[in-house]
């Protein structure tokens, strides 16, 4: 109830800003900025202004304490690191493909090598069984046809990319694992953490880019590459995987069938499509496209081409635009031009996760999750990281003074303040919904989340 009130007192305060008084969420600290330079060069302007977000304070309070302080401390590590390197002129940041492209590209790379290796048999076995061949321990037929789902579709994404006039079949394959390379341990962060707000800061085209060389990929493969990575992960921060994921984990912890409720999903998404489809059309057609997000009107369209652009002007001033245009085939992987500053970022982003699992798995009061290093550079983690060390706080005073008894017994207080911020929300919808039926003007916004 108080949650509640904050925010419908906030929101009142919106529409009669001379009667009402909007209790601040965020905090002001920005005169602290001169006693931490490093931090400040780093690009950490949240740590000077950190918002409350209810709901991630008490996600905070149920997940593990390494967890909490990994998703609380990662983003201040990441902007101190940053922050020194820029007292040496090298820049995390700009153009892509960058330092922190590599970074990021470099942790989900060993997180993906840490799950394969830890469930080696598991994933060998239903490998062996996806393509008909004999098995010693037969997985379940739920993971064998999941199995042969993601083969058939890997198939089919390549041949679409490889479509003569697009990509090489070698390029194809690579972007493809880059594709699913991301999701994936997006949606192994979500369920690991409960991390609903989640953003993968490098893009596969850049990554590419960066260990080939502009030459080697040449700008009609660069330009695709862009394209495409535009269309389905410039910025997946509401990912469909990652919270489809989460509802089969839960479901299999319920011991539910979760092949059967994989088949009715496939069939939920079906249905939206042929709903959604012809309804965004024929919104963005008669009512037009949203402009007032610049972002996705105006910047994202522009990224692909702009950058292509700069690549062909480089090429051109080095006299290597004709070979590049007519590179083809495995000659993509001629005189690769991967500069070391990306080189050794990558391996940086992957020891630094490899370590801290290995810590994890070996000492049992291990302080961090390795998860820290998959999210430490993001916005959503800017955005978040002062409410997870609340949250983290909370939960250490709590079991510290009170015990697992109070811990148990605050549950429910956290569960209200999640609780009062949705039902908040959902509130604002509904007369938002209204005013517009009634005026036919858009109500003025509000923002419950980031």
């Amino acid at each position: 109830l108080v949650v509640l009130a904050i925010h419908l007192n906030n929101y009142a305060s919106v529409w009669f800003p001379a009667n009402t008084i909007p209790v601040r969420r965020q905090l002001d600290l920005a005169p602290l900025q001169v006693l931490f330079p490093t931090l400040t060069k780093g690009g950490a302007w949240f740590a000077f202004r950190p918002t409350l977000w209810f709901t991630v304070i008490a996600f905070a309070y149920f997940l593990a304490s390494d967890v909490s302080l990994a998703l609380g401390i990662g983003p201040y590590v990441w902007c101190f690191i940053s922050g020194m390197l820029s007292t040496y002129g090298i820049s995390a940041v700009g153009a892509h493909p960058n330092i922190t492209d590599f970074v990021q590209f470099g942790a989900y790379a060993a997180m993906l090598g840490v799950l394969l290796y830890t469930g080696r048999r598991f994933y060998a076995q239903t490998a062996r069984a996806a393509v008909g061949l004999r098995t010693t321990d037969p997985p379940d037929r739920n993971s064998v046809l999941g199995a042969r789902v993601f083969l058939v579709s890997m198939l089919v994404f390549i041949l679409y990319l490889a479509i003569p006039g697009r990509l090489d079949w070698q390029l194809a394959v690579i972007f493809a694992a880059f594709t699913v390379l991301m999701f994936l341990i997006m949606s192994r962060v979500v369920v690991e953490t409960g991390v609903f707000f989640i953003q993968a800061y490098f893009w596969p085209s850049a990554v590419i880019i960066g260990l080939l060389g502009t030459a080697a990929v040449g700008p009609r493969a660069a330009l695709v590459m862009a394209v495409m990575t535009g269309v389905l992960m410039v910025d997946p921060r509401e990912a469909f995987m990652p919270f489809m994921i989460n509802s089969l984990k839960l479901l299999d912890r319920r011991g539910v069938d979760v092949g059967r409720a994989a088949r009715w999903a496939v069939a939920a998404v079906v249905i939206g499509l042929l709903a959604a489809i012809p309804v965004t059309l024929y919104l963005q057609y008669d009512r037009g496209a949203n402009m007032s997000d610049s972002w996705a009107t105006y910047w994202v369209p522009r990224m692909p081409f702009d950058q292509v652009v700069q690549l062909e002007q480089r090429l051109d001033a080095q006299g290597k635009l004709a070979a590049a245009q007519a590179v083809s085939g495995w000659g993509h992987f001629r005189g690769l031009q991967a500069q070391p500053a990306h080189l050794l970022a990558l391996a940086a982003g992957a020891g630094l996760l490899t370590a801290f699992t290995i810590g994890r798995l070996r000492f049992s009061r291990w302080p961090l999750h390795p998860v820290m290093f998959l999210i430490w550079a993001t916005y959503p983690a800017s955005q978040f990281c002062g409410s997870f060390l609340i949250g983290w706080l909370i939960k250490v005073l709590v079991t510290h003074y009170g015990g697992s008894t109070t811990y148990r017994k605050l549950k429910p207080l956290m569960f209200g303040m999640i609780a009062g911020e949705m039902v908040g929300g959902l509130l604002i919808i509904v007369i938002g919904a209204i005013y517009y039926a009634a005026t036919g003007q858009p109500p003025k916004q509000f923002w419950i989340m980031p």
